[in-house]
């Protein structure tokens, strides 16, 4: 309980630098509420069977190997362990930060690790709020939009416990967030963090390394901002250091890439996610652009009406339905933001596109995707907000 009253007070700290005082009180009272209803889940959320496959998941193989990296740090010391040291998977930053709570705590501690995926989880819900009220004055839909991805479903229950997935939402949407900021501004602050954030994310999903570099990349480069002299000279390090080393990060990257390509698309890999309760073959499409289509379709959609399947699954519908109408308030901020703000524009294409579909690759059960498009939703929640001011604009001026 120490860890999480600490991670608490770090994320109270940073909500009251960064949030004005008028939007403070809601702000923080809507991020204290989604930080301890996920320390309080985490104590028993494991145990409830929501899918067909019955309770279990990520986090029995991360305890599992932060147990042995605890032994392992008796012997060698403290230290990031990796694959290169022993075998504890493609996936070591979870393992070792479990690992860490329980060497600082003394013993295993599920609230304590926990501690750290609620901070990540209910911070990266406010750099999205951040960003949303750019363009939302009074911030009505912004909140409404930071109170749904608080507390949806999907987000809420793979984030209050010891899952990978805040990990990977939080790295791959701060990801978009500092290259928005360096986009709009050009600090070399934002263009650090988001080198960081990459180099983690490395850590817990290789392969969305090679589909977050676009959207960095072009915030380097596509930016206003990095025309102005006192810019330039700050930036230019960072530029010279990615290109002097992109050849070799884009050949170890593509490797990578491969590897897991080979992996997700392999018939094991597929027969084993479509037993999971709601699995869906698409092999007799495979070599066609119907696939393409199909697995985009089911990557962004799914879970359908029409479809059966576990508790979780039924719940996920009625979440879907929400995004549906934040998809369609998107599109036209989509619409708006290619004639407005080219660059922009290119920002959130760059952004959303190679993700939807890295994961589409892999698609073969509609409960693994339906968290794996975390990400991709957070981001989309920005224009989703975006639209819904702007529509309303529209509808006053002609009405």
């Amino acid at each position: 309980m120490i860890f999480a009253i600490i991670f608490y007070v770090i994320l109270f700290a940073m909500v009251k630098v960064n949030q004005e005082r008028q939007d403070f009180n809601r702000v923080m009272i809507a991020v204290s509420l989604g930080y301890w209803i996920r320390i309080f889940l985490s104590s028993f959320l494991r145990e409830i069977s929501f899918f067909t496959h019955g309770t279990g998941g990520d986090w029995a193989q991360y305890e599992l190997s932060a147990e042995e990296i605890l032994g392992y740090w008796q012997l060698k010391g403290v230290q990031f362990v990796t694959n290169e040291n022993f075998n504890i998977g493609s996936v070591p930053l979870p393992p070792n930060m479990i690992a860490l709570v329980s060497y600082l705590s003394g013993g295993y501690s599920r609230i304590g690790s926990e501690s750290i995926i609620a901070f990540c989880s209910c911070l990266i819900c406010f750099f999205v709020y951040k960003i949303s009220c750019i363009h939302d004055i009074d911030r009505k839909y912004s909140f409404k939009m930071f109170i749904f991805l608080m507390f949806s479903f999907t987000f809420l229950y793979y984030t209050s416990d010891l899952y990978k997935d805040a990990y990977v939402v939080f790295f791959v949407v701060s990801i978009f967030c500092l290259s928005f900021s360096f986009l709009q501004s050009g600090s070399i602050r934002s263009a650090s963090a988001a080198v960081f954030c990459l180099i983690a994310l490395w850590q817990v999903r290789p392969y969305m390394v090679l589909s977050s570099l676009p959207v960095f990349l072009w915030s380097l480069v596509g930016g206003k901002a990095l025309l102005k002299s006192h810019r330039i000279v700050l930036a230019l390090p960072i530029i010279l250091l990615v290109v002097s080393g992109f050849p070799a990060l884009y050949s170890v990257l593509v490797n990578e890439a491969q590897t897991n390509l080979e992996h997700v698309q392999s018939i094991g890999w597929h027969s084993e996610l479509q037993a999971g309760g709601s699995g869906v073959d698409l092999s007799r499409y495979e070599g066609s652009i119907l696939a393409v289509l199909l697995r985009v379709t089911y990557t962004l959609f799914s879970p359908f009406p029409w479809q059966g399947g576990s508790m979780g699954l039924q719940i996920a519908k009625f979440e879907i339905l929400i995004w549906y109408y934040v998809y369609y308030q998107a599109w036209f901020a989509l619409r708006r933001l290619r004639k407005k703000d080219l660059g922009l524009f290119i920002l959130f294409i760059l952004a959303v596109v190679p993700i939807t579909y890295a994961y589409s690759l892999s698609f073969s059960n509609i409960g693994l995707i339906v968290r794996q498009r975390l990400p991709i939703v957070f981001i989309i929640s920005v224009l989703g907000v975006w639209g819904k001011i702007w529509r309303d604009e529209e509808n006053t001026k002609f009405a």
